[in-house]
């Protein structure tokens, strides 16, 4: 799916998971979003959907009371995002 056209899906997707109050989903779009937002060269887009993504990841995480369980839950949301890349800008 070419980018422009996934980013339209991932929007639509985003809005959804906001009205039905799903953050795991929505740090995973917003991931996406940052990612297709990169592919199209747009590096400002690209940045502020990773900084939604990481906004939604401690506030899930913030949930957490064992520390061990959210050190993996960190561990492994912040791996699945995209490399920022000041080259881009």
């Amino acid at each position: 799916m070419p980018p422009l056209s996934a980013i339209a899906h991932l929007a639509e997707s985003l809005a959804l998971a906001a009205d039905m109050e799903l953050p795991g989903e929505a740090w995973q779009l917003w991931t996406e979003l940052a990612s297709c937002y990169a592919c199209a060269g747009d590096a400002q887009q690209a940045e502020a959907a990773r900084l939604q993504a990481e906004r939604g990841i401690a506030a899930l995480a913030s949930l957490i009371s064992d520390a061990a369980l959210k050190d993996s839950f960190l561990q492994s949301a912040f791996s699945r995002l995209p490399v920022h890349d000041q080259s881009i800008q």
